[in-house]
């Protein structure tokens, strides 16, 4: 931790944290923070699972890393070359490049495999480092010991007086040899190198620390290349399930983009090349401001894309104002997210809620026999209570009798009751609004107690739901952004997309979103024809955009017109029923399965 507040005085140097679940505890348990708190002390923030993190890059230019404390099982690892984790692959690739590696070694005593371990590290390069104290300062405090031992680590770098003269703690201590005098590695010249240097802080059941240099930054209102997209991506954290896979679509996105030549620009008459900044917001808030705080000061990419989720673009979209760089957030579909008076982001959600199940009642007066009748069962979530508050109305508009409306916890696992309720309303059409795995035992023992209905419509139907209620799913109708077979613009690149990162539409259902959040802020810079902020913003507020679910336009906040395909399980598949001019099968209706 004080590593880390250290770092953050010194200028030249921007710090990365991987944080281990171990380090997490041990975090805990030893300072009295929390995993956010000393998250919050780096610049950028990685999963100690994402092996495709930029650390884990040879290519990724470093000074070296400092692994502190270092547990007795990442030594191991480091010493054995397992690279199983992103701390000892990116230990792995800091000793393979000839870099420095520090590790701050705590166990006492050590027996005869951790000293074997310790003299492998160092033949190959690495530099074992415990926190030992030293008493030779007559320390008064337990602060000035751990301040000793953190600028050490540091003139390992050359960095050791530049920290220790930032820092508020460093008292003259009586018949102590000044803290970095003839142990610096490199001179006052070295810290004033152009260069800014990265500093990464990596964690088993500790943390570590590497310095790299920056990719270059882009340059706006011209014609060399690259046009640089920032964006977090929530790969840890609990929206990780959603969202996992992202990082190599996004990369794959930018490849098939390049296949071409890139992004055409108008004024520079060719195509400039597309490349992505991306970072972890690990599903976090203030994590996410943080990281695009990052991208507009540090990385200055050009144009924004992401996040996703309305917890999370509530406090991120005001950066994108305070720099006045364009952001095209993805899945945040809350209206009142945009009412805020911003003039920088817009939003392509697939659905949003006014949209949500647009096509679904289209069909409900198109059918034979027509439904008389609908009973909705909700999941007590804000977003499906809103889409509840939204349909249940323009039901009764278009001529349904809603024969109820029972609101559930997510916490229930028995359903008898409100069941009964259903069973006894006899609806034609029951409509649960509901997340998939809140609505896994309402369905099952639907189906246990022989729910009999014309449909029953599932705003959330999804792999995940279908894995684990299996044929209980059957005849099912909901709501899909898109699917392949679905032809429209851009559908064979997303396609493609798709498949060579291994990302299903019916187990992520949000891709598409995410997708054309990217495909947005391409058309608004070829429709600007320059890479210039205030252009392409102008062009987003007049554009039409171009998505394989079919155009996309905005109102004057942002807020796009996003809806929805209706989709049927049949023979456990995925058929996109309605509209029928796009249809990939037939609607079965009344719903066989639910009729027996």
């Amino acid at each position: 931790m004080r590593l880390l507040q250290l770092l953050r005085a010194v200028p030249q140097v921007e710090t990365h944290l991987v944080l281990s679940q171990a380090g997490g505890l041990t975090v805990a348990q030893e300072l009295d923070m929390t995993r956010t708190d000393l998250e919050a002390l780096a610049d950028v923030v990685h999963s100690p699972r994402d092996i495709g993190a930029s650390v884990a890059s040879g290519s990724f230019v470093t000074e070296g890393m400092v692994v502190a404390p270092c547990s007795m099982k990442t030594l191991a690892s480091i010493a054995l070359g397992l690279a199983d984790n992103l701390v000892s692959r990116a230990a792995d690739v800091v000793l393979k490049e000839r870099r420095r590696l520090v590790l701050l070694a705590r166990e006492t005593p050590l027996n005869q495999a951790h000293l074997r371990n310790m003299l492998a590290v160092t033949e190959m390069g690495g530099v074992i480092c415990p926190p030992v104290p030293a008493f030779y300062q007559r320390p008064q405090s337990l602060d000035e010991v751990v301040e000793h031992t953190c600028v050490r680590v540091l003139d390992l770098f050359g960095l050791g007086e530049s920290a220790a003269a930032a820092s508020p703690r460093r008292a003259p201590l009586v018949g102590a040899r000044p803290v970095g005098v003839g142990m610096t590695l490199a001179t006052s010249d070295h810290i004033r190198q152009e260069t800014r240097m990265k500093i990464i802080a990596l964690a088993a059941a500790a943390a570590s620390t590497v310095l790299a240099s920056l990719p270059a930054a882009a340059k706006l209102n011209s014609c060399d290349g690259p046009i640089v997209f920032g964006t977090t991506l929530s790969e840890t954290g609990p929206f990780s399930t959603l969202a996992d896979r992202w990082r190599k679509m996004t990369e794959v996105f930018a490849e098939e983009i390049n296949k071409s030549g890139g992004i055409a620009v108008k004024a520079c008459n060719k195509k400039l090349p597309l490349q992505f900044v991306i970072y972890d917001d690990q599903s976090v808030p203030a994590t996410a401001v943080q990281l695009y705080e990052k991208m507009a000061t540090v990385d200055k990419v050009d144009f924004f894309v992401g996040p996703d989720w309305s917890s999370i673009g509530g406090p991120v979209p005001p950066i994108a104002d305070k720099y006045q760089i364009p952001m095209v957030m993805a899945n945040v579909a809350t209206p009142a997210l945009y009412d805020r008076g911003l003039k920088y982001t817009w939003g392509t959600p697939f659905p949003v809620v006014p949209n949500w199940s647009a096509r679904y009642f289209d069909m409900l007066t198109k059918v034979s026999p027509k439904p008389q009748s609908i009973y909705f069962i909700t999941h007590d979530n804000p977003v499906m209570k809103g889409i509840t508050a939204t349909w249940s109305k323009k039901a009764e508009a278009q001529g349904l009798k809603v024969l109820g409306n029972e609101t559930f916890s997510p916490e229930l696992k028995d359903f008898t009751a409100l069941i009964a309720k259903v069973r006894a309303a006899k609806a034609d059409v029951i409509y649960i609004s509901a997340y998939d795995n809140a609505s896994v035992p309402l369905v099952q023992q639907m189906r246990q107690l022989k729910v009999r209905a014309m449909d029953v419509h599932h705003t959330m139907l999804t792999g995940a739901l279908a894995r684990q209620v299996g044929a209980d799913i059957e005849g099912m109708t909901g709501e899909l952004s898109w699917y392949p077979g679905v032809k429209g613009a851009y559908s064979e690149l997303v396609e493609t997309v798709m498949q060579r990162s291994n990302v299903t539409m019916f187990d992520y259902i949000w891709t598409l979103s995410r997708l054309t959040s990217y495909l947005a802020m391409v058309q608004g810079i070829e429709k600007a024809g320059v890479v210039d902020r205030e252009k392409v913003r102008e062009a987003l507020f007049k554009a039409t955009i171009k998505s394989p679910a079919g155009d996309v336009t905005f109102d004057e906040r942002g807020f796009p017109n996003t809806g929805a395909f209706t989709v049927q399980m049949q023979n456990g598949k995925v058929n996109v029923v309605w509209p029928p001019e796009v249809a990939t099968g037939k609607l079965a209706w009344p719903s066989p399965s639910w009729q027996q």
